[in-house]
């Protein structure tokens, strides 16, 4: 077990003082390329690019991104689905087809 000393806590303590102030907490930079245009596999997936017809060897693995290795495009987004079956037997939906609350009010 690493032993934490006064400076870590004090270092750990000041950084989340610092992003409260600042309200950076828990908000991605505005540069930030993962930020823009995401959403969920509802919207769109990630999938490879076709392969490119050269096949490269162990020892051209340094040229295999420029000769057209490891690029990624946008998919489709995929459907969604209700998986009933993942519930325990007698599981009864709600009469509106939407999950319960665990918070509801009294």
């Amino acid at each position: 077990m690493t032993k934490m000393t006064r400076r870590d806590v004090a270092v750990g303590v000041g950084a989340l003082a610092l992003s409260a102030l600042t309200g950076t907490a828990g908000r991605a930079a505005p540069n930030d390329p993962i930020a823009r245009g995401t959403g969920t596999t509802r919207d769109n997936t990630i999938v490879p690019a076709p392969a490119p017809a050269r096949r490269l060897g162990l020892v051209d693995l340094p040229r295999a991104e420029s000769s057209g290795y490891g690029v990624w495009t946008r998919g489709p987004g995929l459907a969604v689905r209700t998986r009933l079956d993942l519930m325990p037997p007698g599981y009864a939906r709600s009469p509106t087809g939407r999950s319960l609350s665990c918070a509801s009010s009294r």
